[in-house]
Parts: structure tokens; C-alpha cells; sequence
């Protein structure tokens, strides 16, 4: 009979077969969920492989330009190891190399049209992104850097994470990715639940999402933008209507701008106005000012903002 194994030796054996297991992978692709085993240890190559196999993605999927993105439930981006928990859960999604917006063709130098960054430019004026696609963002044409900018803008919703604003010309898109709220962008949903949500956001967001008219007034002599929720649209209306007081007015805008959107997750239809359909309100006393101090921390109006 052979020498009897320690308790040591035998916790080190049950570690082991643990380690060697098999673990449940549960991968969310274009609205449908997959199951795929994997051992601790397969390389991240093979590990891609298998993905791949297991969405059967085509040959256009497979084009070199286009990769594989993965996130969470969070829609916080995740490094595809091998070593996770059993029944962990990722969203994959696949994306084209972004193209930086050298220019935009636009008629008449309207800066109000999508650059064509990616595949979801659906026309000059709309952009449309789906529930499955992650950390994508959408950037117009460059405004002159001088004079005042008008725009209004069309948002199927208004969900916690979205952000929306101004960023300099030369921002590539992969730095507007996750849950980067840039120095002249808010999260959308302030525009619905006040200025405590400018640079913050919650998950309430979510539930009390709803689609939005948002008007956009960039005045590149000051170097301030104002953004601000619009009443719906009237027949006939010359001047749009103020909803609400939430207005984010933010100075120091770099010479050469872009409007430009964040979009995690959740999904969102953009669609600018034809220009010239209605003018912007007009302002008798400045909004306060939206300001971010030496410290880095936000003022709103002289105050110190909790968002």
C-alpha cells in the first residue's frame, strides 16, 4: 500500500484539479448570449479564435481592419484573459479602424453633419449606435473660430453615461471612449435631471431616460458654450423655447472645436436639424458659469457644484 497522502498535499492536488477545470464564459454578441468553456491557461490567440468560431462572424467580420471589443456589464472596456470567474459575462462588439476627421465635406462650411468616422454615420445628419455597440462616439465637422454657432439637436434618449459637448479639433476619437466626460461635454441626462449631473452620473439615468430636442450655442469671440434642453418643436416657430433652467454654459473653448458624443453603452439616435429652422433663445442675463478650478474640482455659477 502506498505512502498516504497530508492534508497539505492533498488541498495542493484539489487546487490544482480546480485550476485545470474548465470555467463557463458567457459572451453577449448583437443582441444574442453565447456559452463557451474555457480552460485556464488557453493563449489569448486561441482564446479569440474560439470567440470567433462561436459567432460565427463572416468574412467581413474577420477583415483585418476589424476587431474585437470586449466590455463588461458596465461597459468598462476588459483586457480577454483566459483567468476569469466561473459564468463571467462580457459584451463583445466589432469595430472598424476609427478614421481620424481631417475634414468634413460639408456645403457651405456647415459644421452640423457627422465626420465619418466609423459605419455609424447613417446620413450627413444622423448617427445611430445599438444597445451592442460599446464605446463608440460620433464627432461633427470643424467650426470657424470665429462668430456664433448655433445647432439643435435630436436625442432618442437620455440615458446615465452619454455624454455630449465640445472637444478640440485635433481630439482623435479614441480618447472620447468609456466614461470620459471632457472638460466642455456633460452627461446628456443633466439636461433632464439638473446640473448636480453635469460631470456625474447615476444609474436612475437609465429608467428615467427619454427622447430630448437640445439646443447647442457655441460663441467662438467669448470662447463659451452654452447647451440646454429644448421645448418640442412648433409649426412655425422662429425661436426655440427653453425647457426648463438647466442651461451648461462653459468657457475657455479651445480656438478650433468639434461637437462631439461619448457613448458607453445603451444605445442613441443623434440627428442634427436642417440649419436655419429656428433661431436661439434669447438670453437676458447670463446662466452661471460651469467652471473647473486650479484644483480641479467644478463650480457652478461661484459655488461649488457636487457634480
Amino acid at each position: 500500500m502506498g505512502a498516504r497522502l497530508s492534508s497539505s498535499e492533498l488541498n495542493r492536488a484539489y487546487d490544482d484539479t480546480k485550476d485545470t477545470a474548465s470555467r463557463l464564459l458567457i459572451v453577449h454578441f448583437r443582441q444574442a448570449k453565447h456559452r463557451l468553456k474555457v480552460f485556464p491557461g488557453t493563449p489569448k490567440g486561441e482564446l479569440e479564435s474560439a470567440i470567433r468560431a462561436l459567432l460565427e462572424l463572416d468574412d467581413g467580420d474577420n477583415d483585418e481592419t476589424r476587431k474585437l471589443v470586449y466590455v463588461d456589464r458596465e461597459g468598462d472596456p476588459v483586457a480577454l484573459s483566459s483567468h476569469f470567474p466561473n459564468g463571467y459575462e462580457i459584451h463583445v462588439s466589432v469595430k472598424k479602424a476609427l478614421v481620424f476627421p481631417k475634414a468634413v465635406s460639408t456645403a457651405g462650411g456647415d459644421w452640423r453633419q457627422w465626420a465619418r468616422i466609423d459605419e455609424h454615420v447613417k446620413s450627413d445628419r444622423v448617427w445611430e449606435v445599438s444597445s451592442s455597440d460599446y464605446g463608440t462616439r460620433a464627432m461633427s465637422g470643424r467650426l470657424s473660430g470665429k462668430g456664433k454657432h448655433y445647432a439643435v439637436l435630436n436625442l432618442s434618449q437620455t440615458p446615465c453615461c452619454i455624454s455630449v459637448g465640445f472637444v478640440p479639433a485635433d481630439t482623435h476619437p479614441r480618447r472620447l471612449g468609456g466614461h470620459n466626460v471632457m472638460e466642455h461635454m456633460v452627461h446628456a441626462m443633466s439636461m433632464v435631471l439638473g446640473p448636480k449631473y453635469f460631470k456625474s452620473s447615476t444609474t436612475a439615468g437609465a429608467t428615467l431616460s427619454s427622447p430630448m430636442r437640445m439646443g447647442v450655442l457655441a460663441d467662438m469671440d467669448n470662447k463659451e458654450v452654452m447647451m440646454f434642453p429644448l421645448a418640442p418643436r412648433k409649426d412655425g416657430a422662429i425661436v426655440d423655447e427653453l425647457k426648463g433652467t438647466t442651461v451648461a454654459r462653459i468657457g475657455g473653448l479651445p480656438p478650433q472645436v468639434r461637437f462631439a458624443i461619448s457613448h458607453p453603452k445603451h444605445g442613441l439616435n443623434a440627428e442634427f436639424e436642417a440649419p436655419g429652422a429656428t433661431q436661439p433663445p434669447v438670453f437676458t442675463t447670463l446662466p452661471p458659469l460651469l467652471k473647473k478650478e486650479k484644483d480641479g474640482k467644478w463650480t457652478y455659477g461661484g459655488k461649488k457644484c457636487k457634480c
